[in-house]
C-alpha cells in the first residue's frame, strides 16, 4: 500500500468513526479523542486530516451525501424507465434512506448544528445547496426525456423531496403516517404535465 493509499484508509476510518460518534452521542458531546481512539489513530492523525472540528463535520457531510446521490444519479441514469418507474424508485429511494436510523439520525444532527453553530451553517448552506442543484438537474433530465413540464422549478421540486424527507424523518415511525413513497407520488404528479400544454399556460 503506498502513501496516498494509506492516507485515504486513514481518512476513512476516521470518518467512519466520526459519523458513529455523531449518531451515538449527538454533535455538542462528540470527542475527538473518542473518535480516534475507534479508528485506532492518534489525534495528531486526525489534525493531519481535518483543521477543526466543523472541518470534521463537513467531510462527514459531504461522504453522507454522495452515498445517497450516487443511487439518485443511478436512477436518473436509467433512459429505458417509463416515468410510472422511474417515479417509483425515486419514492424507494427516498423510503429507504427513512428506513435508516443511522443515515437519519445524521442528517438531523447535521441540521440541528447549522441551527447551534454560525460558522457550520454556512458550510451547511453551501452543501444543501449543491445537493439540490444535483437533484434538480436529475429531475430537469427526467423530465424533459418524458417531455414533461413542471409548475414549478426543477430547484423548488428538489427541495420540496428534501423537505417530505426531513418532516418525515422527524415524525419517526408512526403507523398513521401515510408512506413517504406514496406521498411523494402524490406530490411529484400534482406539480407534472405534458411540456405542451404548460407551455400555453
Amino acid at each position: 500500500m503506498n502513501r496516498e493509499d494509506k492516507k485515504r484508509q486513514t481518512r476513512e476510518a476516521l470518518l467512519q468513526a466520526a459519523r458513529a460518534e455523531i449518531v451515538e452521542h449527538g454533535i455538542p458531546a462528540i470527542s475527538i479523542r473518542r473518535i480516534c481512539e475507534q479508528a485506532g489513530f492518534t489525534q495528531g492523525a486526525f489534525y493531519a486530516h481535518f483543521e477543526n472540528r466543523n472541518a470534521m463535520l463537513e467531510a462527514v457531510m459531504i461522504a453522507h451525501m454522495q452515498t445517497s446521490l450516487s443511487t439518485f444519479e443511478k436512477i436518473i441514469a436509467q433512459e429505458d424507465l417509463d416515468l410510472e418507474d422511474a417515479l417509483s424508485l425515486l419514492a424507494d429511494w427516498l423510503k429507504s434512506i427513512k428506513a435508516q436510523p443511522e443515515a437519519t439520525m445524521l442528517t438531523l444532527e447535521l441540521q440541528m448544528q447549522a441551527h447551534r453553530d454560525v460558522a457550520f451553517a454556512k458550510t451547511y448552506s453551501r452543501l444543501r445547496t449543491d445537493q439540490h442543484a444535483v437533484v434538480a438537474e436529475g429531475l430537469a433530465q427526467l423530465l424533459e426525456r418524458h417531455n414533461l413540464a413542471a409548475k414549478v422549478s426543477p430547484r423548488e421540486m428538489a427541495i420540496g423531496f428534501s423537505a417530505l424527507w426531513s418532516g418525515f424523518a422527524l415524525q419517526g415511525s408512526d403507523p398513521h403516517n401515510p408512506s413517504i413513497d406514496g406521498l411523494l407520488l402524490t406530490f411529484t404528479k400534482a406539480l407534472i404535465g405534458p411540456a405542451e400544454k404548460a407551455g400555453k399556460a
